[in-house]
């Protein structure tokens, strides 16, 4: 029985944190729940690893709260209902390292249209123009440590270039969802994306 299935493939989006000014660009999958699935954790296991990065990264669920822990809470999906899953994204334009966290707020964002924007606390603001190209080189695997904390000798951290890499969803029952993917880390001005080679079901 299919538990899970991918319905939608985001890559190259890119947010605006109204708050910050930061601009990002992400790679995300959505996932459609066929039946109640609870507890589901999401691990990117590299296949091809860049110097000082590591083999398994817990992703971050859509609209839980960035932090600096290494590992995302569980994410139930109701029957019918969507959520859709972090899997890579680019460094922020308007970053600085000792601003991250000044305020305390928990950034929540959505994922969303080229020209739209979003507030560290998770309140639609006006859209404004993004070409989605302003970022720095390489990629960030999702992991809520990086999206809080993105700096380049973290060990999510993907220089420019393509990854093969696999996703595992685990649920309440172990039953495993897998999917193949490549990952493509841009060079400055490129475009950031995510491929699936193959995948297989929950069983």
């Amino acid at each position: 029985m299919r538990y899970l299935s991918i319905v939608d493939k985001w890559n190259n989006k890119s947010v605006q944190f109204k708050d910050t000014g930061w601009v990002r660009r992400y790679c995300c999958l959505v996932f459609k729940a066929e039946i109640l699935v609870k507890q589901c954790n999401a691990t990117l296991e590299l296949i091809d690893i860049p110097k000082n990065a590591e083999r398994f990264h817990s992703l971050h669920w859509a609209d839980d709260p960035y932090t600096y822990k290494a590992f995302s809470e569980s994410k139930d999906i109701k029957e019918g209902g969507l959520a859709r899953l972090d899997i890579i994204f680019t460094g922020t334009s308007g970053y600085e390292a000792n601003n991250i966290g000044a305020s305390g707020a928990s950034f929540q964002t959505e994922v969303l249209d080229q020209a739209s924007t979003v507030s560290a606390s998770g309140v639609l603001s006006q859209p404004e123009v993004s070409d989605g190209t302003s970022s720095g080189q390489g990629a960030w695997i999702a992991t809520p440590i990086s999206l809080r904390w993105p700096l380049p000798n973290n060990q999510g951290y993907l220089p420019p270039g393509k990854y093969r890499a696999k996703l595992l969803i685990v649920n309440e029952k172990g039953n495993i969802f897998a999917a193949d993917l490549i990952l493509k880390s841009p060079k400055r001005g490129e475009e950031i994306e995510v491929e699936i080679d193959s995948v297989k079901d929950f069983f």
